[in-house]
């Protein structure tokens, strides 16, 4: 909270970018990051959504995206749209747990099998929040173990 009161959040989707702005501060807290920079994209052809959140509503969004493992940006999306995926990172723990024991090692295309259905650049970020999402929250259960598929895929082992 701050003197002005409680803060307030706008939410940009903007193209494949999300940015958050805290309105009180007028700062931007998150956005793109591109080589461990954070960076401001330009304008894209997309269309721009905005709406403020008080930081009640900001917190249950953040909760809800986190419970699912996935973005604030796909977290709207899915609710707006009515959007079901099996490619989240809660499901590919469930599956996981129930096709693997401990000391099995496991790629998310091995998990999925003929359900892999989804393209490279969708996978790639699929990959990087079910990483996040074992390493922050399952972290003696799923573990990362290393790069395999000349460096293109993870490898993760059961605990």
């Amino acid at each position: 909270m701050t003197e002005q009161g409680p803060a307030e959040y706008y939410i940009f989707m903007h193209g494949p970018a999300l940015y958050q702005r805290d309105k009180t501060e007028n700062k931007i807290i998150a956005n793109k990051n591109v080589n461990n920079q954070q960076i401001r994209l330009g304008e894209a052809d997309m269309p721009t959504i905005k709406f403020s959140l008080n930081e009640e509503y900001y917190q249950k969004l953040e909760e809800m995206a986190k419970q699912d493992g996935i973005s604030i940006q796909d977290c709207i999306r899915n609710k707006l749209f009515n959007l079901t995926t099996i490619f989240t990172p809660a499901e590919a723990v469930k599956r996981a747990l129930k096709q693997y024991k401990p000391g099995d090692s496991f790629t998310l295309p091995e998990l999925y099998g003929n359900e892999w259905t989804i393209g490279r650049g969708v996978a790639g970020v699929f990959g990087k929040q079910f990483f996040n999402y074992v390493k922050d929250e399952y972290p003696n259960i799923i573990q990362f173990e290393k790069m395999v598929d000349c460096g293109r895929r993870a490898q993760y082992k059961m605990i």
